[in-house]
């Protein structure tokens, strides 16, 4: 179906259900009487004598002294008025209280006639208790289901065969859950993927490398220092060597300065070594971060492959279980997605004249005696479902 036949659809839709509703708003005041509905008959100077009676097949109710007389068709006021000009024509007894029979005279006045009961609704369809319900002025269809019990999907699935609805759409509910957090999980392992997330490579790896660092630090700091001293000793021997040669100190004078060199050399080579294992260590525990990096990127792309597959499987297995209650009935071909207010179908069954009408209603409309109530019940609504990406 085009867009625009759509549109005309839903419009020519709501101006039925528009004029169900101005009809039925009426219905109090222009409603004529039809076989099955109850009059009664009321005469004030003879109360004892109150009739009540049903319209007959023929449109037609039969009153003692007065017969078969057509009333269908009427509303209430031609009704009284029809009474009003019938009745003080006749002759009426009443009994005295010694027994005589007296002569009534009925005056226009005196006579009372009301339509003591309407015609039932009927329900059918998805609802608890279909059948007829007693009908009472200004009633909605709401209220005629609320009366039968509600709306019922059990029930209305009883005849079918197959699995059941309600367990097909907990498969469904249960699917679309596995569906968002699958959703959720890529969504994260792309953000890491484009890095725009750490991870932890563990607390005992990073303590490691900050106790390294630190160590780094303290080492240059003292090749430096005992740089200085080996510069020292150095001047100092060459010093000492000179005051030799002039004869104004002695050998052991020119030992002890050598010893002096030699010590603070050997603690400088010692101070390079340790420095330059620890450089060795950051070198490594470069190369292990950029090794789990590389591990973490390739796993990451598997579990963006192995995601994508999932979700994939979760979307085709959400759109069958869809289809399949959209088979059973259990949800509304028509659409019936989150926002569109769409639980069930009402069609009111109405017999215009001669003709019988049907009109998709809402709840909220009121309905008129004799009417037949069609319900299609589709349950809560189904979110719409898209396959994210």
């Amino acid at each position: 179906m085009s867009p625009l036949s759509s549109r005309v659809s839903r419009l020519a839709l709501s101006v039925a259900a528009i004029a169900a509703m101005s009809c039925s708003a009426r219905a109090d005041e222009a409603y004529r009487l039809s076989p099955g509905d109850a009059v009664e008959i009321s005469l004030a100077p003879i109360p004892d004598q109150r009739q009540r009676v049903v319209i007959q097949a023929d449109g037609t109710i039969v009153l003692p002294a007065v017969g078969s007389t057509v009333v269908a068709g009427l509303t209430a006021a031609e009704f009284q008025t029809r009474m009003e000009t019938i009745l003080p024509t006749k002759v009426f007894r009443r009994r005295a209280p010694d027994g005589r029979e007296q002569l009534v005279v009925v005056k226009p006045e005196d006579v009372s006639a009301v339509i003591a009961e309407y015609r039932p609704v009927y329900v059918s369809g998805d609802v608890l208790t279909p059948g007829q319900q007693p009908f009472r002025p200004m009633m909605t269809a709401r209220q005629v289901i609320t009366a039968a019990g509600g709306y019922s999907l059990v029930r209305a699935r009883q005849t079918q065969f197959g699995p059941d609805p309600v367990d097909l759409r907990r498969d469904h509910d249960s699917l679309w859950t596995d569906y968002l957090k699958e959703y959720f999980y890529l969504l994260r392992t792309r953000a890491e993927l484009a890095n725009e997330m750490t991870f932890d490579v563990g607390i005992g790896f990073e303590r490691a490398s900050k106790e390294t660092a630190a160590k780094i630090s303290v080492l240059t700091q003292r090749e430096e220092v005992e740089e200085q001293a080996v510069q020292a000793d150095t001047q100092e021997l060459a010093r000492v060597r000179k005051l030799l040669a002039n004869g104004t100190v002695t050998n052991p004078q020119m030992t002890e300065s050598r010893r002096a060199l030699m010590l603070s050399s050997s603690r400088r080579l010692e101070t390079t070594v340790q420095l330059m294992q620890a450089r060795r260590l950051v070198d490594e525990h470069n190369r292990q971060l950029e090794r789990i990096a590389n591990q973490r990127q390739s796993n990451l792309m598997l579990q963006l492959r192995d995601g994508n597959v999932r979700l994939a499987d979760l979307s085709v297995k959400i759109q069958n279980l869809r289809t399949r209650l959209a088979g059973l009935g259990a949800i509304s071909a028509k659409g019936g997605g989150v926002g569109s207010g769409q639980r069930a179908e009402l069609v009111i069954v109405r017999k215009s004249g001669a003709e019988w009408r049907r009109l998709t209603v809402g709840e909220d409309v009121e309905v008129q005696p004799g009417d037949v109530i069609e319900v299609a019940y589709y349950g809560e609504p189904l979110p719409e479902f898209t396959a994210l990406h």
